[in-house]
């Protein structure tokens, strides 16, 4: 452990580096205790649990590299944040593309786990955005539909795409950007709906704020806000839950009625950004752009204006 970046109720964040050169000999010792933890558990998320072990790892940490690595009490869990978690390393097994944040190991024992991940240093996108031109947004749409692409390819839908779930590889100007925080999302099958509602309200579609159940669609509709905020640095219906009070912004969400304010004429925002924008922003989830839609106009289009 190098060092400790966040700690919480359930556990702790650190950057670590490998130490351990008999990687084999480890992981007989820990499979050995994962085996004997789990005789010892039982109820939905040691099922979880065990679910999850089914698929493997394809990818091994080196010696030099750091990771992040991220600890948790499973005792301090319930079970619904126990199967998100399970969740998030179930679907991660099953993603690899540049623009996804990368897991390499998982470990348990008794009750504490550990998921080595990739490491973003850089920092999220709200910490850079305040300067951000709209030639540097373009380049991170691009890459952030890239990933939404590919997981809309093999039928899993993010289902919280937010300016804080994507994050910088590292303090590089050209950083490339990676997609995070997957406990949310979720493998749907083409022509059915999913019902459960979640995400962030100022990136929520208005299928989920009627309740009328959504489709892969509802990370276009995020997509587009995010550009929205990072092109105008404003938020085109809500910011924070307390908002959900105010009759008038839920109705204007939920008809998806915007105007491009003053902000974007003073940022001089090319029809371009207004056309992206807008084609994301539709109430009907099947009006709005696919991803590949999307991703072939900024490539054909926006980008080389």
């Amino acid at each position: 452990v190098l060092e400790i970046v966040g700690q919480g109720s359930m556990g702790e964040v650190t950057i670590v580096q490998r130490k351990v050169d008999n990687l084999e000999v480890c992981e007989a010792k820990l499979k050995d205790l994962e085996e004997r933890s789990l005789r010892e558990t039982d109820g939905t998320a040691a099922a979880a649990l065990e679910a999850s072990k089914n698929a493997p790892l394809t990818n091994r940490p080196n010696e030099k590299r750091k990771y992040a690595c991220k600890t948790v009490n499973t005792l301090r869990m319930k079970d619904n944040e126990m199967i998100e978690f399970i969740n998030e390393i179930d679907i991660l097994r099953d993603l690899d593309h540049p623009n996804i944040v990368q897991l390499f190991e998982v470990y348990k024992v008794k009750r504490k786990m550990w998921i080595v991940t990739e490491l973003c240093s850089g920092g999220d996108l709200v910490s850079r955005m305040e300067g951000m031109t709209e030639s540097e947004c373009v380049i991170v749409l691009e890459q952030i539909l890239r990933a939404i692409s590919y997981m809309h390819k093999r039928n899993v839908c993010h289902r919280d795409i937010k300016l804080e779930n994507i994050m910088y590889e590292n303090a590089d100007v050209d950083s490339p950007i990676k997609l995070i925080d997957f406990g949310l999302s979720n493998k749907f099958t083409k022509g059915e709906k999913m019902l459960k509602a979640c995400g962030t309200i100022y990136t929520a579609a208005p299928e989920l704020l009627l309740g009328t159940g959504y489709t892969e669609q509802t990370d276009i509709w995020s997509i587009g806000i995010v550009a929205w905020v990072l092109l105008s640095k404003t938020y085109p219906f809500m910011k924070s839950v307390e908002e959900m009070k105010d009759e008038a912004k839920k109705e204007k969400l939920s008809s998806a009625k915007y105007t491009f304010g003053e902000e974007w004429e003073d940022r001089k925002i090319s029809k371009y950004g207004k056309d992206f924008v807008a084609n994301c922003l539709r109430k009907h989830p099947g009006a709005r752009w696919f991803a590949c839609d999307s991703l072939e106009y900024i490539e054909d289009q926006w980008i080389p204006y």
